[in-house]
């Protein structure tokens, strides 16, 4: 993992940015993938009109243009999606109970939903390629990332906390898979 930018710290307050789904309503709306390959994952929240009476579910719409290419609806607030619209590329969304949702491209779900908790997930990407890769980070500074060969289970490569590298005011706003296989963290101060 290449971190740079902060001394480790004990104990912090916040550990990334909050798992927070979009209002009622509204649209958590995010351009994921590379041209050409490029896709705009949406996903609403719809929460019972009766608290208590029912569950939160957000409808996930994904599309490479102005039509829609596939829609589900999952359990919960999405907090955080990622993707990649190649042949082989993958959806990925999580959520702020801290389930994690894989999509092929053409929107069948690839695995059943992941459980992680760690206080919902904060941070998707996808890596494309010949072994693609999927990276979650947690509101608790859990970072988890699969290795996705095509055809192949999904192998998990990696869970570690980046936890004590943050403070209340160093905190993670990205993390990405380099196309070498590295894990960059990016934190708020700009440093990756």
């Amino acid at each position: 993992i290449a971190v740079v930018g902060g001394a480790a710290a004990a104990a912090p307050a916040v550990v990334v940015t909050a798992a927070t789904g979009p209002a009622d309503g509204e649209a958590l709306v995010r351009e994921v993938g590379e041209p050409p390959h490029l896709l705009i994952v949406e996903a609403t929240v719809l929460r019972p009109v009766d608290e208590g009476v029912g569950h939160t579910t957000s409808t996930v719409r994904v599309s490479a243009g102005p039509q829609i290419d596939w829609e589900d609806t999952v359990h919960g607030e999405v907090s955080a999606v990622g993707g990649d619209g190649s042949d082989r590329g993958f959806v990925a969304l999580g959520c702020t109970d801290g389930c994690v949702y894989t999509y092929t491209r053409r929107g069948r779900r690839m695995l059943p939903c992941l459980t992680l908790g760690g206080g919902g997930v904060s941070i998707v990407e996808v890596q494309p390629g010949k072994e693609a890769s999927l990276l979650v980070v947690t509101v608790d500074g859990t970072l988890y990332l699969w290795s996705f060969q095509h055809g192949c289970a999904p192998k998990k490569v990696l869970r570690t906390s980046v936890a004590p590298l943050l403070s209340e005011q160093l905190v993670l706003t990205r993390a990405l898979v380099t196309k070498s296989g590295m894990v960059a963290a990016v934190l708020s101060n700009g440093h990756a």
